[in-house]
């Protein structure tokens, strides 16, 4: 579809395609996976802004072989603690749920 081919040319144009290819590349390179979110925010931009998860920070769920939910994990180091808090950012068919949890951080 023409529409659709004209706005994800606008979105990639304006996140560098390039860049974001090498830098998923990258990340797939070292994690085995890497995963795509999409964030509005009208202050940066007016296109959703493509953001790269690896594997250690993305979370596929899945129910009867079939993909349900799609989980993000960003980590908030709190001065003082010894273990972050960490966001999820859960998406599934027609919703976005977040949660926030204390746990330990494991990068690797």
């Amino acid at each position: 579809d023409k529409k659709f081919q004209f706005v994800l040319d606008k979105v990639f144009d304006d996140n560098s395609k390039m860049d974001i290819l090498r830098k998923a590349a990258e990340t797939e390179s070292y994690s085995g996976a890497v995963g795509f979110r999409f964030v509005m925010d009208p202050d940066q931009s007016d296109c959703p802004i493509m953001q790269i998860y690896p594997r250690s920070q993305l979370e596929v769920r899945r129910k009867y072989d079939r993909i349900y939910e799609i989980c993000f994990k960003d980590y908030y180091p709190v001065d003082g603690e010894t273990n972050p808090f960490v966001l999820y950012s859960v998406y599934g068919k027609g919703y976005i749920r977040y949660e926030m949890y204390q746990e330990k951080w494991n990068p690797a």
